[in-house]
Order: structure tokens, then C-alpha cells, then sequence
């Protein structure tokens, strides 16, 4: 107990003096592209789901969403946390990347991007990555 206490107090100040504990000031990653409502991709589509698909035993990374814009386009800040792989202060880890999938939905159909199992995005803290452009006629 009373190391948790110490470790609760120490990160307490780390954060409050403005350090960072883990080399880098960047926490997330970001996915970000556009969809469109005909095969000419001249008709951006609004409203369509994006799915950030992460491993269920993930600790570091969640599943996250966002909605597309009036102008078809997305943007997904993907969250990296640390978790504990030890014991004490230096038991924490920051993974700073990780492999998720990505999925869209729409009209009641779904666009698969990249699955995390079998060809995963490889997303860096401090990143972007720009995925091509789809339109909802490529949706299953």
C-alpha cells in the first residue's frame, strides 16, 4: 500500500511540473480519410461509421469510432495508454505503437480496410495515417 501511495504521489507530480514520464509528449495516433457516395468519388458521403478494430485483450489500445463529416471525411485519434508490466514505478509501459484494423459502415453494409489478425495498420504516437479514399459501392 505504501508504495502506491508513493507511485500515486510521484506521478502526481511528474504530471503537475509538466513532465512527461514516458519520452514523448504524444498519446495518440491518427487515422484519417474519406468516403464517398459514388463509385466516381465525386459525392462525399456523411454519416457513414469507422471503426478503429483492436485486439479484445488489448490494454493499450481501445476501439474507438467516429462518424463521417458532410464532406465524407474521418478522423480517428487513437489513444495509447500505459499499462503496468510489473511491479513500482518502473513496472509501467508505453507501448507508443500498435497494430489495429479499420472498418467502415454504412446503408447497412461494411468496408474492411485491414483486420488487426491478418494485415494490421502499424499506428506510431505522433502519427497520421492517411488511408485511401473508398465510396460506398465497394461496401459488402
Amino acid at each position: 500500500m505504501r508504495k502506491k501511495l508513493l507511485f500515486l504521489f510521484a506521478a502526481a507530480a511528474v504530471f503537475a511540473t509538466g513532465c512527461d514520464p514516458f519520452g514523448t509528449s504524444e498519446t495518440k495516433a491518427y487515422i484519417t480519410g474519406r468516403i464517398y457516395a459514388d463509385s466516381d468519388m465525386t459525392e462525399p458521403y456523411a454519416g457513414a461509421t469507422v471503426v478503429v478494430d483492436v485486439n479484445p485483450d488489448s490494454i493499450s489500445i481501445p476501439s474507438i469510432s467516429c462518424l463521417t463529416d458532410a464532406g465524407g471525411e474521418f478522423l480517428l485519434a487513437v489513444p495509447f495508454f500505459p499499462y503496468m508490466d510489473g511491479e513500482g514505478m518502473s513496472g509501467y509501459s508505453y507501448p507508443g505503437s500498435g497494430k489495429v484494423g479499420l472498418r467502415a459502415y454504412a446503408e447497412g453494409k461494411e468496408y474492411v480496410y485491414r483486420t488487426y489478425d491478418e494485415s494490421p495498420f502499424v499506428v506510431t504516437a505522433g502519427d497520421t495515417l492517411v488511408v485511401w479514399d473508398v465510396s460506398l459501392t465497394q461496401f459488402d
